[in-house]
C-alpha cells in the first residue's frame, strides 16, 4: 500500500550556516508529529503504517557572494544539510561544475538536483522545473492518441508518463500509476496537477487540463522557515492533507552535532580561501 508523505522543505537559507544547527532541532519536532485529523491506521493488525518524510531544500542553500559559497564552490551548505539529513537540494544558479563533482566524489547522501538532474525514490520524483506546463504540454494533440487523463483515469492506468515544464532529461522518468512529482524551485502556486485535495484551495489557470501525473509546486519560504505538505494516497491518487508555513521559533536550542558540522566547513573553507 502507498504509505502517507510528509514533505517538509526550505528554501533561501543563502549560506547562513550559523542558524543550521537551530534549525535542525526544528526539523527534528517537526518529522515526530502528523496532521491532526490522520486516524492510526493498522496494518495486518500489528503496527501502525508509516508516515515517510522527505526532506528537501527547494532553493538558494548558498549565495556566491557569502564567503564560504565562494571559497567551496557553493558546497558548504549542502555539506551540512548532508549532515541534516536532507535528501535532496535545489542547486540550481549557486553549484558549480568544481563543485558537484567534489561532492559526488565524497558520496554524499544527499541527492543534487537541477535542470539537469531529477531525483527519484520510489513513487515520489524530485524536479527542478521553473513554471506550470506549457500551452503544448498541457494540450497534447489528438494526432498521437495522447490525453491528459482526470484523476478517474489515474486509477486504472498502469503507468503514466510524466508531464510538465521541465528539460527533456527530466521529461524522460518513467514512474508508476499514482507516483508523485515535486518541483523545484518554489512557485506562488502549489496546485497538485492531476490529484484531488484533502481541502478547498484555489482552481487551476483555465487552460491548465489534469495531468497523469500528480506534480506539486512548493509555495516559497524565507530562511528559517520550513514548509509542511501532508499527502495520502486515495485510490492510488495522491491527495493533499494539510499544508502550511511555519516560523523557527526563537528560543530553539541548537543542535551540537550539527554546530560541530558548520566549524568544520567554515575551517575548510577558510583553508581553501587562503
Amino acid at each position: 500500500m502507498e504509505e502517507p508523505l510528509t514533505i517538509l522543505y526550505t528554501a533561501n537559507l543563502r549560506g547562513d550556516l550559523e542558524r543550521l544547527p537551530r534549525l535542525h532541532t526544528f526539523l527534528r519536532q517537526l518529522k515526530n508529529q502528523r496532521p491532526a485529523d490522520e486516524p492510526d491506521v493498522m496494518l495486518c493488525a500489528v503496527e501502525p503504517v508509516a508516515r515517510r518524510i522527505l526532506l528537501l531544500d527547494a532553493g538558494n542553500a548558498c549565495a556566491l557572494d557569502t564567503w564560504h559559497c565562494a571559497a567551496t564552490g557553493g558546497r558548504s551548505a549542502l555539506i551540512v544539510l548532508d549532515a541534516m539529513g536532507y535528501q535532496a537540494a535545489n542547486v540550481a544558479g549557486f553549484l558549480t561544475a568544481e563543485g558537484r563533482a567534489r561532492l559526488d566524489a565524497n558520496y554524499l547522501g544527499i541527492a543534487l538536483v537541477d535542470e539537469a538532474h531529477p531525483w527519484q525514490s520510489g513513487d515520489v520524483v524530485v524536479a527542478c522545473g521553473t513554471g506550470l506546463p506549457t500551452e503544448a504540454e498541457s494540450h497534447p494533440s489528438e494526432d498521437n492518441g495522447s490525453r491528459f487523463q482526470t484523476t478517474d483515469d489515474l486509477n486504472d492506468q498502469a503507468t503514466s508518463p510524466i508531464h510538465g515544464a521541465y528539460t527533456p532529461s527530466s521529461r524522460g522518468i518513467s514512474s508508476p500509476g499514482g507516483s508523485l512529482r515535486i518541483v523545484l524551485p518554489p512557485s506562488a502556486s502549489d496546485a497538485l496537477v492531476g490529484a484531488k485535495r484533502a481541502s478547498p484551495a484555489p482552481e487551476n489557470p483555465p487552460d491548465l487540463r489534469p495531468s497523469p501525473v500528480g506534480e506539486i509546486y512548493l509555495p516559497p519560504v524565507e530562511a528559517l522557515q520550513v514548509g509542511v505538505i501532508h499527502v495520502a494516497w486515495a485510490n492510488h491518487v495522491p491527495v493533499i492533507q494539510a499544508r502550511t508555513v511555519l516560523d523557527m521559533p526563537p528560543n530553539t536550542p541548537p543542535d551540537p552535532t550539527i554546530t560541530s558540522a558548520v566549524e568544520f566547513v567554515l575551517a575548510e573553507a577558510r583553508r581553501l580561501g587562503r
